[in-house]
C-alpha cells in the first residue's frame, strides 16, 4: 500500500453503533448493525458515519483534536460519513456540534461552528456495502476487524451498475442554530436534499465529508467535543424517529462522533518544518494557549529516533506573555530563556492572569538522516499537559460508541518531517530559503559559514518584479540576494548579514515594497569583517612532521578546519611553530621537540627513552613561558618516522591541529579557508535603495546602476550564425513572471558563457515600456534573449526592437513548464555558433540542475498561495547564475512532463541529484524522486 494510502481518511462509526433514520427509506432503512439491532452493514437503507483516522492499522489513531476553552477557531477532527441513494427532496441530516460540559446559550457555554467547514459529497456512487466501519482493527487483532468495503481501509467499491452522479444542485449546505432567540449562534451543519435522486437505483451509497471543521469554544465548555448527527424525513420534526424502525431509543440517544477534547492547554507552532542538515534552523513561533492562568508551562521537541535526537538549538529565546482577551502584558513581564546546546525543552513561568505565552526565536537542530518529529506541550502547572485514556460518550454503552478515539496526550500540535534529500536547501518560509541559498553560494556545511558577502541584495519576498531585476546587480556586485518582509527584516537576515561579513546592502524596489522601516533597521545594524583567524600549514619527511599556525590577537583554539578566540599568554599571540622530530630509534627528545624553535623543558611517556623507549610509542612535552607551561601531547604511530597528530593545552584551552600527512616524503601541503572570525567594524552598513515609481522605471535604474558602477561590462552572445557577438539582455514580461522563473541562470557571471553578466529587462503590452527602451541605449544592448510566447511577448516587440537594432531571438514553450525547458535547453546548448548551431546557447557545463516550484501548488496555479510560490526559483537565480545551472521547474506534487522529458533528455549533460529549493510542502519528496528518477545516467 503506498504511503498516500496509510494516511488514511480513517473514519469511524458515528457513535461506533448508532443509527440514522429517514422514514420515509422504507421499514429497515437506516438501521445499524449493532448488538441488539437487526441488519447488516450492506442493507441498502445504512448510513453512517464517524472520525477521519490517521492510520486504521493503529489503536488509538482517530485523530479526536486538543482543543481549548474560551478559544476560538480551534480546528477539530474531520467527519466522513455515508449516505444511501434513497433520499428524496426535502429529507435533511443534520450533525449538531455537542459537548458534556455544555450548558446553555450564555457565550461561555456556547460551542459554534467558527465557519462554514468543506462538505464535500463525492458524486460518485458506491456499491451497497460501503459504509464507515465501527472500529478499527488493533494490532491484536482483539476487536472486530475492518470489513470490506469500509471508507477506512479503503476496501469501498464503485456501483457496479450504470448509476447517475450526484450533482452538486442535489442538495445545499449551511450553517444553521440549534437554539432560538437572540442568543442563536451556528452549532449545526445541515444538508437538505433538493431533489430525489434516481428511483430506480435503491442500493447505492454515496461518500462526505466534513473537513477539518474550526469550532468556537466557551471558557466553560469541558469535557468531550463531539458531533451528534441525525436525519428527518422532508418536514418532520419528530424528536426520535429511529424508534419507529426498532431501534432502541438509547441508540438514538447517543449517536454521536467525538472529534475533539477540551485539555488544560494547546500548543501551536507557526512554522516548525526543518532539513535534516545538522544546522540550527529558525522556526516560527511556538505558542502556548491555556484555560486558566498560565504558571509554568514545558514545551518538548521529540524525534523517534532517539540515537538521532532533534534538539532545540542553543541561544536565547523571548516569552511573550498574553490575556485570555488577548491583551499583550507588557515588556516588564517578559522572559528571556537560555536554551543550551542539546536541550530538548524550553520552560516558561507565566506572570498572573497570563493564559497565552509566545515563544520566539526558537531554532531546531535536525540531524542528516533524521525523519519525523513533533512539537509538544508537555506539562502545564506542574501536570501533564494531555488527557488519558479513550474519549466516550457518557449514557453510551461501549459497543455503541467509537473504541480507538483516544484522547490527546502531551499535545502533540503537529508531527512534521525533517527533510532528508540527497540535495535540499530550505527553510521555514521564503526569507529563510533565500539565506540557506546564498549561503550554499558561499560554501556553508554542516561544520559552519565558509566565505564572505561584502556585497548583499535584498528585494521584497511578497513581489516578483523587484526580486526578477535584482539578479544583474547580484552578478556585477558579487553579491548574494535574499528577500525581506515589506515592513520588518527577518531576523534569518539580520544573522545573514553579520555571519558574512556585509558592508554594503542594496534594496531594491521603493518603499511600497521595501519600507521605510526595514531600509531605518538595516542603516542601524552594523558591520562585520570576516578574517582569516589561522594559515595552517603541513609538512613532513620519513622523519620530521611540523605544524605552523597564525592565531588572532586574543588568543587561540585550534581544531581541525576551525578556529574560535579565547584568552591565552600573550607570549603566545602571533605566528607560533610546533615541531617534532623523532631519532633514529623513532623516540622523542626534549632538544628535538621544538616551539618556535625553543626545546621542550622536559619530555615524559612510553615514546621516550626515560619512559620506556617504544619506538613510535606516544609522548608528553613540557614548555614553559615565563613560569606558564605548555603542554603539547604527541600521539604514537605504527610507523615510528611519523608523528600522528598534536595537540597541547595552553591555559586549560585545548590546542589541535591537523594530523599527519599521507605520501611519500618530502611532501607539503598549505590548508586555508574554514578558519575564520567575524570582527565588528567601527562603521554600521551601507545602504543603498534603488527604487522608481514602478517596477519598470525600478528596473531600468537597477541595470543602469549596475552598469555604471561596476567594472563589468554588459556581457556579449552570439545570438545566429554568421553575426559578431554583441551586448545581450534577456526580455521577459514584467507583469508575469512565470516564463522568467527558469530565466535567472541566463543573467551569468564574470567568465562564464558572456564573458560578463547581462541584465533582465522588463517590459509588458505590444509595445516596448519605456524604460525598457532607454535601458536598451544607455547600456547599449543590441541583442535579446526573449523568454515567453507571443501570449506574454508579442511579435510586435522584435519587430519594435528590430528598428532599434536590436536582434532578438525568442526562447518559448506553450506554457510555463514547456517555456523553462526551452530556457534550459538554450543554457545548455553548445555557445560555440556553427553551420549545425545556427542559433547557439549559452554552453553550461556538466553541473546538478536546481528544481523550484514554478508557481503551482497541487495543481493549482490561481490561488495566492499557488502564486507565491515564485519566491525560492527567483531567490536560487544568482545561485544558477554564478555556477552556470539550469532552473527546472516543477508543480508541488507532480513532476511536469516538460520537465521529466528535460532531464531524461539531458542526462549525460547533467549530473544528479538535482538541487531541490524549498521544503516539502513547497516541492514534494515524490516529485524531487521522479526528477531523480529522469536523470537517472
Amino acid at each position: 500500500m503506498n504511503s498516500a494510502a496509510k494516511l488514511r481518511n480513517r473514519v469511524i462509526a458515528v457513535a461506533g453503533a448508532t443509527a440514522i433514520v429517514m422514514t420515509s427509506f422504507g421499514p429497515a432503512a437506516f438501521a445499524w448493525d449493532v448488538s441488539g439491532v437487526t441488519g447488516a452493514v450492506n442493507t441498502a437503507g445504512v448510513a453512517s458515519a464517524g472520525l477521519v483516522d490517521a492510520d486504521t492499522g493503529k489503536d488509538g489513531t482517530q485523530g479526536a483534536q486538543a482543543i481549548t476553552a474560551g478559544t476560538d477557531n480551534q480546528e477539530v477532527g474531520s467527519v466522513r460519513f455515508v449516505v444511501p441513494s434513497t433520499f428524496k427532496a426535502n429529507d435533511t441530516m443534520t450533525f449538531t456540534l455537542d459537548a458534556t460540559g455544555n450548558a446553555g446559550t450564555a457565550k461561555a457555554d456556547r460551542l459554534s461552528f467558527a465557519s462554514m467547514p468543506g462538505v464535500t459529497i463525492d458524486p460518485k456512487a458506491y456499491a451497497l456495502s460501503t459504509h464507515v466501519a465501527p472500529d478499527s482493527s488493533d494490532a491484536a487483532g482483539s476487536r472486530t476487524p475492518i470489513t470490506a468495503g469500509s471508507t477506512e481501509d479503503h476496501t469501498e467499491k464503485a456501483y457496479p451498475k450504470s448509476a447517475p452522479q450526484l450533482s452538486t444542485d442535489m442538495y445545499k449546505v449551511e450553517l444553521v442554530s440549534s437554539a432560538k432567540g437572540p442568543q442563536s449562534y451556528n452549532d449545526q451543519i445541515k444538508i437538505t436534499f433538493l431533489k430525489d435522486y434516481d428511483p430506480a437505483v435503491k442500493d447505492a451509497k454515496f461518500i462526505g465529508t466534513i473537513n477539518a471543521p474550526k469550532v468556537n469554544v466557551g471558557a466553560n465548555i469541558s469535557g468531550t467535543v463531539s458531533v451528534r448527527t441525525a436525519a428527518t424525513t422532508g418536514p418532520s420534526t419528530a424528536a426520535n424517529i429511529f424508534a419507529t424502525v426498532g431501534v432502541p431509543a438509547t441508540l438514538a440517544a447517543n449517536m454521536v462522533t467525538p472529534v475533539g477534547a477540551v485539555v488544560p492547554g494547546r500548543l501551536d507552532v507557526a512554522n516548525g518544518g526543518v532539513v535534516a542538515d545538522g544546522t540550527a534552523q529558525t522556526i516560527g513561533d511556538l505558542t502556548v494557549t491555556s484555560g486558566a492562568d498560565i504558571n509554568s508551562f514545558s514545551v518538548k521537541v521529540d524525534d523517534t529516533n532517539p540515537a538521532q535526537n532533534v534538539t532545540f538549538g542553543a541561544g536565547q529565546a523571548t516569552i511573550k506573555y498574553y490575556k485570555a482577551d488577548g491583551t499583550y502584558l507588557g515588556a516588564d513581564e517578559d522572559e528571556t530563556v537560555t536554551i543550551a546546546p542539546g536541550a530538548t525543552t524550553i520552560t516558561g513561568t507565566g506572570p498572573t492572569d497570563a493564559r497565552k505565552a509566545v515563544i520566539s526565536g526558537v531554532t531546531v537542530v535536525a540531524p542528516e538522516g533524521i525523519g519525523a518529529f513533533s512539537y509538544q506541550l508537555a506539562t502545564l502547572d506542574g501536570n501533564p499537559a494531555g488527557l488519558t485514556g479513550n474519549l466516550t460518550t457518557p449514557g453510551a454503552t461501549p459497543n455503541q460508541n467509537q473504541l480507538d478515539i483516544k484522547a490527546p496526550e502531551n499535545i502533540t500540535v503537529q508531527s512534521t518531517t525533517a527533510t532528508a534529500l540527497p540535495d535540499r536547501i530550505g527553510g521555514q518560509d521564503r526569507y529563510q530559503t533565500a539565506v540557506k541559498i546564498a549561503e550554499r553560494a558561499l560554501g556553508t556545511d554542516k561544520n559552519g559559514p565558509k566565505g564572505e558577502s561584502d556585497n548583499v541584495v535584498i528585494a521584497s519576498g511578497e513581489g516578483f518584479a523587484d526580486a526578477l531585476s535584482a539578479g544583474y546587480l547580484a552578478a556585477t556586485k558579487d553579491a548574494q540576494l535574499i528577500l525581506t518582509r515589506g515592513g520588518s527584516l527577518p531576523q534569518t537576515d539580520v544573522e545573514f548579514l553579520k555571519t558574512y561579513g556585509a558592508k554594503n546592502v542594496f534594496i531594491v524596489g521603493g518603499a511600497g515594497a521595501v519600507g521605510k522601516s526595514v531600509e531605518d533597521q538595516l542603516r542601524n545594524l552594523q558591520s562585520y569583517d570576516v578574517q582569516v583567524a589561522a594559515n595552517v600549514t603541513q609538512s613532513r619527511d620519513v622523519s620530521t612532521w611540523s605544524t605552523t599556525f597564525t592565531s588572532p590577537t586574543n588568543g587561540f583554539t585550534i581544531t581541525p578546519g576551525q578556529v574560535t578566540g579565547m584568552t591565552a599568554n600573550p607570549e603566545l599571540n602571533g605566528t607560533q611553530a610546533i615541531q617534532v622530530t623523532r631519532d633514529g630509534g623513532g623516540l622523542v627528545t626534549a632538544a628535538d621537540t621544538k616551539f618556535n624553535g625553543t626545546a621542550a623543558t622536559s619530555v615524559a611517556g612510553p615514546g621516550t627513552a626515560a619512559g620506556g623507549g617504544t619506538a613510535g610509542g606516544a609522548a608528553t612535552a613540557i614548555f614553559t613561558f615565563n613560569g606558564k607551561t605548555f603542554t603539547v601531547n604527541i600521539p604514537g604511530d605504527a610507523d615510528p618516522t611519523k608523528v600522528a597528530s598534536q595537540s597541547g593545552t595552553v591555559n586549560a584551552a585545548t590546542v589541535e591541529v591537523p594530523g599527519a600527512l599521507t605520501g611519500s616524503a618530502p611532501s607539503a601541503k598549505t590548508v586555508q579557508g574554514d578558519a575564520r572570525v567575524v570582527v565588528p567594524l567601527d562603521a554600521k552598513l551601507t545602504v543603498t535603495r534603488i527604487a522608481g515609481n514602478d517596477r519598470f522605471e525600478t528596473n531600468r535604474k537597477v541595470n543602469e546602476y549596475a552598469g555604471a558602477t561596476s567594472s563589468n561590462p554588459v556581457g556579449k552572445m552570439v545570438v545566429k550564425y554568421g553575426t559578431a557577438g554583441k551586448k545581450a539582455g534577456v526580455l521577459v514580461n514584467g507583469m508575469a513572471p512565470w516564463d522568467a522563473l527558469a530565466a535567472g541562470p541566463l543573467v551569468g557571471r564574470k567568465g562564464g558563457a558572456t564573458g560578463y553578466p547581462i541584465p533582465v529587462v522588463l517590459t509588458g503590452g505590444n509595445s516596448l515600456n519605456g524604460n525598457a527602451k532607454a535601458q536598451m541605449q544607455s547600456l547599449d544592448l543590441t541583442a535579446a534573449v526573449m523568454v515567453g510566447g507571443a501570449g506574454v511577448l508579442p511579435d510586435s516587440l522584435m519587430t519594435e526592437m528590430n528598428g532599434l537594432g536590436v536582434y532578438s531571438v525568442r526562447v518559448a514553450g506553450t506554457d510555463r513548464w514547456t517555456t523553462a525547458k526551452a530556457v534550459a535547453e538554450f543554457a545548455l546548448r553548445d555557445k560555440a555558433a556553427s553551420a549545425t548551431n545556427e542559433f547557439p546557447g549559452l554552453g553550461f557545463g556538466i553541473k546538478t540542475p536546481i528544481l523550484a516550484n514554478g508557481g503551482s501548488m497541487n495543481g493549482d496555479t490561481g490561488s495566492a498561495l499557488a502564486r507565491g510560490a515564485w519566491a525560492d526559483a527567483l531567490a536560487a537565480g544568482p545561485f544558477a547564475a554564478a555556477t552556470d545551472r539550469i532552473i527546472t521547474l516543477t508543480d508541488s506534487r507532480s513532476l511536469p512532463g516538460a520537465t521529466k522529458d528535460l532531464l531524461s533528455a539531458n542526462n549525460k549533460k547533467l549530473a544528479s541529484p538535482v538541487i531541490t529549493v524549498g521544503l516539502g510542502d513547497v516541492v514534494s519528496t515524490e516529485t524531487v524522486d521522479a526528477a531523480n528518477k529522469a536523470l537517472a545516467k
